[in-house]
């Protein structure tokens, strides 16, 4: 049987295109779900989630827990994409970046003071399932 060296290097490339973006899916679904991360200041417990869905959705909720029992909260839908294990959050306001460390947490890439951990892969309770 004689190859064309040109249907060689054809389905050389589709098997390299089919094999990366299988990586890039899976990279994606590994940061679906819930992370969370929790401070405690001045008898105040701030919480903050960021929830990330399929079709690059995602909502940011803050929630303040003072000591006189009174809360506070907000939630604000955002768009997000992953391009070289870089997770851009884009809303109506800002762009914030984040990566994911070597101990699996998500930690803004401007203030490593702020490590989110992963609380649930269920996205479903704040995000419709697409």
């Amino acid at each position: 049987m004689k190859c064309s060296p040109k249907l060689v290097v054809f389905l050389s490339l589709v098997l390299l295109f089919m094999s990366c973006s299988k990586d890039s899916i899976e990279e994606s679904n590994q940061l679906f779900g819930v992370w969370e991360a929790v401070m405690v200041e001045n008898n105040t417990t701030n919480t903050f989630k960021l929830v990330f869905a399929p079709e690059n959705e995602g909502l940011k909720i803050s929630e303040s827990f003072f000591s006189s029992g009174a809360i506070t909260s907000s939630a604000t839908s955002f768009n997000w994409n992953e391009i070289n294990n870089v997770i851009t959050i884009m809303d109506d306001t800002l762009q914030e970046k984040y990566l994911i460390n070597s101990d699996g947490e998500l930690v803004q890439s401007t203030s490593e003071d702020i490590l989110l951990e992963k609380i649930s892969n269920d996205y479903s309770v704040f995000l419709k399932k697409q």
